[in-house]
């Protein structure tokens, strides 16, 4: 089995948030993410649900094999857990310690980001922190993998609590690790796609 020895762990008491960064020992072959056929709608005939389970070394096997830039009829789309039969959230057998996020950067929107530096600074200052960050499909926002050990035991039925957990992980990221972005929040629900992209430079364990 192999692990990795980097990486920051987020644990919530009560939507409290503390960090350590010390070094992690993650499992890197146990299956965490489902790929998942973004179109499926219930009918055979649209294919299986879910295509493939991902270990983080599969999640980024696939980030860095992705060849040509992908449109949305093509995407690939990946749930954090372990889904069979379905796609919605009820079908998720397991949870896992993970929460992806992401950061848009666009005119109205993280607009400050469009500055080379200042968006390479965050990049690096996500690389201490994060699992896997990786670049969006703008080839400047960001995305990524946060070591969130308590979610494992939040199930589809506690959705509400998993977004508030998320929620004040992110903004502690922000306040308190001065993270200079605003996140996307849609990321931290318990069941929310997130699609990969082409990258230009390859993508390792931070």
């Amino acid at each position: 089995m192999s692990d990795s020895n980097k990486g920051v762990q987020i644990t919530d008491y009560k939507v409290g948030i503390t960090h350590q960064n010390d070094n992690l020992r993650l499992v890197l072959d146990t299956p965490y993410f489902s790929e998942i056929n973004n179109y499926y709608c219930n009918i055979k005939k649209e294919g299986e649900p879910v295509k493939q389970h991902l270990t983080l070394n599969g999640l980024l096997e696939r980030l860095n094999t992705i060849k040509h830039k992908l449109s949305k009829n093509n995407s690939i789309s990946i749930l954090k857990g372990l889904y069979q039969d379905g796609t919605s959230g009820v079908f998720c057998y397991e949870s896992v310690p993970f929460l992806f996020f992401d950061i848009d950067i666009k005119k109205g929107e993280n607009e400050h980001l469009l500055d080379s530096y200042a968006n390479s600074k965050v990049f690096t200052k996500l690389l201490d922190i994060g699992v896997l960050v990786w670049r969006s499909d703008s080839g400047k926002g960001m995305a990524g993998v946060l070591y969130t050990p308590h979610l494992k035991d939040i199930k589809n039925i506690d959705r509400t609590k998993h977004l508030a957990i998320g929620n004040a992980i992110t903004d502690y990221l922000t306040k308190t690790l001065k993270v200079n972005a605003k996140f996307d929040k849609a990321q931290n629900k318990f069941r929310q796609v997130r699609y990969l992209a082409l990258q230009q430079e390859k993508i390792n364990f931070t």
